[in-house]
C-alpha cells in the first residue's frame, strides 16, 4: 500500500485497494507512520475481505445472542435453551468483550478461573462445550475467524452424560433394594432359649439414613 503525509496537518493518508479493482485514498487519522501502516493494513484487509470486517466488529455478547436465537429458530426444547443461557452467562462474564480477542489463552484462562471459583471439572466441561458451540456458530456467520480445535482446552474429567445417568440410576436402584431388604423383609435372629433350644426372633432392620 502507499502512504502520503499531508504537510499542513502531518496526518498520513493511504491508498487502499478496493474489492473490484483500483484504489481509494483515505485518511488514517494517524501522525505516526508506524500507526498509519497498521491502520491501513487493517483497513485494506477489511476492504478485500468483508467477512474480516464483520468479525473485527463482533462482540461476545452479540455472538451469544445470535447463537441462542439460532437455537430458538431450530425449535430446541426450552430446557436446552435454558441450559445454554446459564452456561453462556459465565462465558459472557469471563470472555473478552470483542469476539476477535478469543483464542486458546482465553479458554485456558476461563477454565483456571472457574476452578478458582470452585466449579467442578464436569461443570466446566459443560460450559466450555457451550462456548465452543457458540464459537462454531459464530464462525459460520463470519463473526469469528479462529480455529475451534486450536482453542479447545484439555479438561481432565471422565464425565459423560449417558454414563453419569446410568450410574446414578444404578446407585438409586441399589439403595432401593437394600432398603427393601432391611425394612420390607423380617430379619431372622437366632436366640438361645430355655432348655438349650433355639428360638427365632423376627424383627425389622433400621432404614437407611
Amino acid at each position: 500500500m502507499q502512504l502520503w503525509k499531508r504537510p499542513e496537518t502531518g496526518i498520513y493518508y493511504a491508498w487502499i485497494k478496493q474489492p473490484h479493482g483500483g484504489t481509494k485514498r483515505v485518511s488514517t487519522k494517524c501522525i505516526k507512520k508506524a500507526d498509519a501502516e497498521l491502520w491501513a493494513a487493517r483497513r485494506e484487509r477489511e476492504s478485500l475481505d468483508p467477512s474480516h470486517s464483520t468479525a473485527n466488529k463482533a462482540t461476545t455478547k452479540g455472538a451469544i445472542e445470535s447463537f441462542l436465537a439460532g437455537r430458538v429458530r431450530r425449535q430446541r426444547r426450552d430446557e436446552t435453551i435454558a441450559f445454554y443461557r446459564v452456561k453462556l452467562g459465565h462465558v459472557l462474564r469471563l470472555f473478552p468483550e470483542m469476539l476477535r480477542d478469543v483464542n486458546a489463552s482465553t479458554l485456558e484462562s476461563y477454565t483456571d478461573t472457574r476452578r478458582e471459583e470452585g466449579a467442578a471439572n464436569a461443570t466446566i466441561a459443560k460450559e466450555v462445550g457451550a462456548a465452543l458451540a457458540m464459537l462454531r456458530y459464530a464462525r459460520k456467520l463470519d463473526l469469528w475467524t479462529g480455529d475451534i480445535d486450536k482453542v479447545r482446552p484439555d479438561i481432565p474429567t471422565g464425565y459423560t452424560p449417558a454414563k453419569a445417568s446410568a450410574n446414578a440410576l444404578g446407585t438409586l436402584r441399589a439403595r432401593e433394594l437394600l432398603l427393601f431388604a432391611q425394612v420390607g423383609r423380617p430379619t431372622v435372629v437366632p436366640r438361645r432359649g430355655q432348655g438349650g433350644h433355639d428360638r427365632v426372633h423376627r424383627g425389622h432392620g433400621m432404614p437407611l439414613g
